[in-house]
């Protein structure tokens, strides 16, 4: 029954169960269904259109979020790893742990940027936060490396297979819990 679903055409699904599904078209005008019948999946392509990253530092777009009670964090990340980048190109180094000075230089280069960015300007730069980066900026986590490993195996295995989605831009993930409540001394 229901012979004009047997042209080929992708139907979309709406509704699945294990056993059964209902389309999403009018079947009203079709004949009559009586049982059974085979049924292919076909995921529709999806092109990503990726901004250059020249581009996207300065428009960064949406970001990917990995903890919802940190929604507001990205924006300030994606500013703070520009000025870190800033940072290492004018003193050949990364912040010292501990060094209030390197600090308070990450955030005047941060809050430098921020004005340069002029409707994409941050409101609140939390310098609580930026400390924080600053002092664990030369830090290697071998956790977090490997949990980055994982994440880029991953990326790796969807390229390769065509399959899933990619990471779409930029993601930062903020662990600042995992930090110290003491700041640490420069001399460790």
């Amino acid at each position: 029954g229901m012979t004009e679903l047997n042209d080929g055409k992708p139907r979309k699904i709406k509704n699945a169960r294990p056993y059964s599904f209902t389309l999403e078209e009018d079947t009203t005008n079709f004949g009559t269904y009586e049982k059974g019948g085979i049924v292919t999946q076909v995921k529709q392509p999806k092109v990503l259109n990726f901004k250059p990253l020249r581009e996207a530092l300065s428009d960064p777009g949406d970001f990917l979020l990995s903890d919802f009670s940190k929604f507001d964090r990205p924006p300030l990340l994606h500013l703070a790893f520009q000025a870190l980048d800033r940072f290492i190109s004018e003193l050949g180094r990364f912040p010292v742990a501990g060094s209030e000075e390197d600090a308070q230089k990450l955030i005047f280069i941060s809050s430098n940027i921020n004005e340069g960015l002029g409707d994409g300007k941050l409101e609140d730069i939390n310098p609580k936060l930026l400390r924080h980066f600053a002092f664990g900026a030369r830090a290697v986590l071998n956790p977090m490396a490997a949990m980055f490993g994982g994440i880029v195996g991953q990326e790796v295995v969807k390229a390769c297979s065509g399959k899933f989605h990619p990471l779409f831009q930029f993601f930062y993930f903020d662990s600042v819990e995992s930090l110290p409540t003491e700041a640490p001394d420069s001399s460790d």
